[in-house]
């Protein structure tokens, strides 16, 4: 059973400055946010039709916006819409907590939808609050918008092809335990060389095996790689999954048709001494199974079923 030997850097606090200056408040300002300003400003867009429209979630699969207030899903949809359509926009904070505000809804996005994680940024914006926009979070090259959408195209291909040799008569912890194996399959555990960073070639730096694109791209990844394939692969088979995290460590946690949840840890499941490729050990196991060598957060969701071994 493959267990973590280095420590990896948890995304789910954008690193920004941030600033709470005052700006003033236009007619039918929506929100908790002082401002949500629409501009003229966009991504530059080549010619040719792009769409992420289809990455968008029901509801139903959206586990991180269920958490948030009535309010703050409100503003979760509005700026889902404006990243979705490659939108550029800012987001103008008063006070330290419309500016908690913002962490929180931006992190709820991102927990939604591991692929935008590869490319959403945030920043701050001549000292008047935070500024949305696209760019790399994993490689250092040239952005480009076709190459963002072409690239979270080709994952969603092997999500979809993945998927499409699942049995239909699964029932739905057969196609958890389905997804589980073919995370583990397509992935070997990444150990960092710390002595040499990690490249795609000589010129671009790469550090995809941190994010969702590690395991289907490039076939290795960490547990929050992990995590993330597996979350997407849940998705793209309408079935709801989010992501666990704890201390020096990523898992997910499914649930099934009663409603009862229950953790599923695919990095730890994931052993190439066995014939099979990988085990069921931390599969669709309770709160209290999971506590017994893993720590999550404080406000990390908590399984309600109880075992199932």
């Amino acid at each position: 059973m493959k267990k973590i030997f280095t420590a990896f850097a948890l995304f789910l606090v954008l690193a920004v400055t941030v600033s709470c200056s005052k700006k003033a408040i236009e007619d039918n300002a929506p929100t908790t946010v002082e401002e949500i300003e629409s501009t003229t400003e966009t991504t530059t867009i080549p010619n040719y039709s792009l769409d992420l429209s289809y990455l968008k979630l029901d509801h139903s699969l959206e586990g991180e916006r269920s958490r948030l207030s009535e309010e703050d899903q409100k503003l979760y949809d509005e700026w889902l819409e404006k990243i979705l359509q490659f939108k550029v926009f800012y987001l103008h904070p008063s006070s330290e907590k419309e500016v908690d505000d913002i962490y929180k809804i931006i992190n709820s996005i991102l927990g939604d939808y591991p692929e935008l994680y590869l490319f959403l940024s945030t920043s701050e914006f001549n000292d008047n609050g935070f500024k949305i926009y696209y760019s790399y979070t994993w490689k250092d090259a040239a952005f480009s918008i076709s190459f963002m959408v072409d690239y979270i195209g080709e994952i969603e291909n092997k999500c979809q092809d993945i998927l499409s040799k699942m049995p239909d008569d699964f029932s739905t912890a057969e196609k958890y335990k389905y997804i589980l194996k073919e995370t583990c399959l397509m992935t070997e555990y990444y150990f960092e060389d710390t002595d040499a960073p990690v490249y795609i070639d000589v010129e671009n730096f790469d550090i995809s095996y941190m994010y969702v694109n590690g395991p289907f791209m490039k076939g290795n990844g960490i547990c929050q790689s992990y995590s993330y394939a597996y979350q997407l692969l849940c998705q793209r088979a309408g079935l709801w999954c989010v992501c666990i995290y704890g201390d020096d460590h990523c898992w997910n946690l499914v649930k099934l048709d009663d409603n009862l949840t229950y953790h599923v840890d695919s990095t730890w499941c994931d052993s190439e001494w066995l014939d099979e490729g990988y085990n069921t050990d931390y599969f669709l196991i309770s709160q209290s199974e999971i506590e017994e060598d893993h720590q999550p957060y404080e406000d990390s969701w908590v399984a309600t079923g109880t075992t199932l071994h």
